[in-house]
């Protein structure tokens, strides 16, 4: 809304809604008119009224720039940035999911081969289905092939009139103790000659040990106490003989309480002690 003012000497102001000061005029409608003095009041009137209206305009385009009257322009929405701590936990939880995978992976390869291993044994040596039962069902299964191959090797070998007395010799790669070979180190161990072929093999605390020797009574019987006096658990054992000759195969646990250390030397050692040990007793 606008109004209009009229003042002495033909002097009009247009008043706007923005304020501004006015001056007091009173001197001037009450008293006469003085020219000098109201040329100066007409100029500090006109440079009050600019001011005022140009404050308006800035205030304006203040206004204006900032999206209208009390408004505020819309921001932009930032993206928040994830913490450390949920990018550990996004980290371990691909490392759990990964893990889960990984092992189901390996279960279903695991079932598949004792699922062939099933299938190729015959029913007596796997009656149950559990990991356990197939996998020692596949062990006994396979020492017993095993028997029975050393068992046939020996028979169908042709035997000649120098032909050395150890049928089995191609059954032993790297003995410790061997008859066959008269300039071995180990020809006399402690006195006593070399009486058995002895080979002794370690994974960790679990021992293979290959025995040929000549057959003699109750043997057998007697090694599984000397081997029990040491504290070697046995395992599994084979026996096959021929032409006067036994070869024993041995699986064992080497026990924590054993006199022994846990190296295949050693142990050969103590196997041959005691093999010679029982020959002298015949």
């Amino acid at each position: 809304m606008m109004f209009q003012h009229e003042y002495p000497y033909g002097f009009s102001l247009m008043e706007t809604s923005s304020s501004y000061e006015v001056l007091d005029y009173k001197m001037i409608v009450g008293s006469p008119p003085n020219p000098i003095s109201f040329a100066s009041s007409l100029a500090t009137l006109s440079s009050s009224i600019a001011e005022q209206q140009s404050n308006s305009t800035d205030n304006l385009y203040s206004l204006q720039a900032r999206g209208g009257f009390g408004e505020e322009p819309p921001r932009k929405k930032r993206r928040r940035r994830r913490t450390r701590s949920e990018q550990m936990i996004e980290e371990k939880e691909n490392q759990r999911m990964n893990h889960i995978a990984v092992e189901r992976n390996r279960r279903r390869q695991m079932n598949h081969f004792l699922s062939i291993l099933k299938a190729m044994m015959p029913l007596s040596y796997s009656q149950r289905s559990d990991q356990a039962s197939i996998i020692e069902g596949t062990i006994n299964y396979l020492k017993k092939q095993e028997q029975l191959l050393q068992s046939f090797e020996a028979q169908l070998k042709p035997t000649k009139p120098n032909q050395p007395t150890n049928i089995f010799s191609d059954f032993f790669n790297f003995p410790q103790y061997s008859t066959a070979i008269a300039s071995s180190r180990r020809r006399h161990h402690n006195g006593l000659a070399v009486v058995a072929d002895v080979e002794v093999t370690m994974v960790e605390m679990h021992a293979n040990i290959k025995v040929l020797t000549k057959t003699r009574p109750r043997l057998l019987l007697k090694m599984i106490n000397e081997f029990d006096s040491l504290g070697l658990t046995i395992f599994h054992l084979n026996l096959t003989t021929s032409n006067n000759m036994s070869l024993f195969t041995f699986s064992v646990k080497v026990d924590e309480a054993c006199r022994l250390t846990t190296t295949a030397n050693e142990v050969a050692d103590a196997v041959h002690e005691v093999v010679s040990r029982i020959h002298k007793e015949h």
